[in-house]
């Protein structure tokens, strides 16, 4: 993702109730603000660089905010910066679901991104390929 502003704003519970449950794991890929800052601009008009690198460096600290509010270890979360422009998002619950959506490259007014949830159950091969994607990402980064 590029920032998790909004998203940790609305989903501070869901995310308390996630860390709260043992053996859950979560993992944050962000885009490199020092490295992607023209694309990040393109896609987020209405914000102003340095608004923009604050939203994406401050991702961490509010995530390890929470993860110390509910006692999580610091080996549950882990953030990268990925020094590439993404595409899209992908969310990892307990490695059975994923919520995957592609960012909207040429937005005008408001994000339209369609969500798919995919239950990784039900198909070995779209498993595979969403954790050797996240685990490419991870390398990368």
């Amino acid at each position: 993702v590029y920032y998790f502003d909004s998203w940790l704003k609305r989903n501070q519970d869901s995310l308390e109730f996630f860390l709260k449950k043992t053996n859950t794991e979560l993992t944050i890929i962000l885009s490199d603000p020092d490295k992607n800052m023209a694309t990040i601009k393109r896609l987020f008009p209405d914000k102003n660089e340095a608004s923009l690198r604050e939203k994406i460096h401050q991702t961490k600290s509010r995530v390890e905010s929470i993860r110390n509010k509910v006692g999580a270890s610091s080996s549950r979360v882990k953030i990268y910066l990925y020094p590439y422009p993404l595409g899209y998002a992908i969310q990892s619950f307990d490695k059975t679901k994923v919520a995957l959506s592609f960012f909207e490259m040429f937005r005008e007014d408001r994000v339209l991104s369609p969500l798919f949830l995919l239950n990784l159950t039900k198909s070995e091969k779209t498993r595979q390929f969403i954790e050797k994607e996240i685990e490419g990402l991870i390398k990368e980064s």
